[in-house]
């Protein structure tokens, strides 16, 4: 970033000038003047990926690589798919030191995107906060104080066993996801809480015919009291359904479901080239009745990585049928 402050000087009045016509025409500038410019920014910016990716940076460790195939198989086949599915997402960030934009949310759809080598696909990015005025110990602090980061992670090669705590140095450094190069750990258990959401054939549940195809999915993507989305809500039941599933099968409803579930998992292919989607959506299938059982109502995430007395958000008892998931709204900075 040596040759952005070199010249920022000299661009500062083409900036000023471009901002006046951004205002005037209601569009939404491109990110990389953005990044040149020292006036503090709050808003929608867009730029093309090849642009965006060496500017982004991760606020997580971990990926759920099979997640990021049935992304891939399903919006990123072709160009006009892939800006298509970008335009329909937000891609909350917050500036940071060195003008870097950190990732609050939709990783793995950024990830997709990377891999799928449409490079030239415009992301618009909604910057919620600007921080650059903080060293990089305060951001981090920032970062943990907002819900902005996420240190959970496995042991390194051991995908199964519960998430332990990293620190923010432990982030990934780039933002990659590339046949050759993988910038996240792989968690099997993040995938699932995807997957699960997008059963459309629950064991041991009705079926969604004249609903909501999605209507027996694990649980119901809620917002918080205040509209705002929920902080890493996913990795909340990544984590849960990992504990139930290989340390306290006694949230499941019966030994059974959990032992065909246990042959379908252990089946799995975690590798990303060798994902079959259809075969993690078929475990998934079976896991909708430890996500809807009583017990699971009862579960209280860990302290030490969420805090005091949290439930799992989005729980959903029986076989209530659910429609779409609320549009919750971004966290901004006051």
């Amino acid at each position: 970033f040596e040759w952005v402050r070199m010249v920022a000087s000299v661009q500062a009045l083409v900036i000023l000038v471009l901002s006046t016509v951004w205002v005037a025409s209601g569009s939404s500038p491109d990110c990389m003047s953005v990044v040149l410019s020292s006036t503090s920014f709050v808003g929608e910016c867009q730029s093309a990926w090849s642009d965006l990716q060496p500017l982004m940076k991760p606020t997580q460790r971990a990926l759920g690589y099979a997640w990021v195939k049935h992304k891939v198989e399903g919006h990123f086949q072709k160009k006009s798919e892939a800006q298509a599915y970008i335009d329909e997402n937000n891609f909350p960030v917050v500036f940071g030191p060195s003008s870097f934009f950190y990732l609050v949310d939709h990783h793995h759809t950024l990830a997709a995107l990377d891999h799928s080598g449409f490079d030239s696909v415009v992301v618009t990015v909604t910057v919620v906060c600007d921080e650059r005025h903080l060293t990089i110990p305060q951001f981090e602090q920032f970062m943990l104080d907002n819900d902005f980061i996420y240190l959970a992670d496995h042991p390194i090669g051991m995908p199964n066993a519960l998430p332990i705590l990293y620190q923010p140095s432990d982030l990934p450094r780039t933002f990659q996801f590339t046949s050759n190069v993988k910038s996240f750990t792989n968690d099997p258990w993040r995938a699932m809480s995807s997957y699960v959401r997008k059963v459309t054939d629950a064991v041991g549940f009705p079926s969604c015919d004249g609903s909501y195809k999605y209507c027996m999915r694990c649980y119901d993507r809620v917002c918080a009291s205040d509209g705002v989305g929920i902080p890493f809500l996913e990795f909340k039941w990544g984590y849960f359904l990992n504990y139930a599933s290989m340390y306290n099968t006694s949230y499941w409803p019966d030994q059974e479901t959990w032992q065909q579930f246990a042959l379908e998992f252990y089946g799995l292919n975690l590798s990303y080239g060798d994902v079959s989607t259809s075969n993690w959506l078929n475990a998934a299938s079976y896991m909708i009745q430890l996500c809807r059982s009583g017990p699971t109502g009862t579960y209280e995430l860990p302290t030490y990585i969420y805090g005091e007395g949290l439930s799992l958000p989005g729980y959903v008892y029986g076989d209530t049928k659910l429609g779409l998931d609320p549009v919750c709204l971004l966290k901004y900075c006051n």
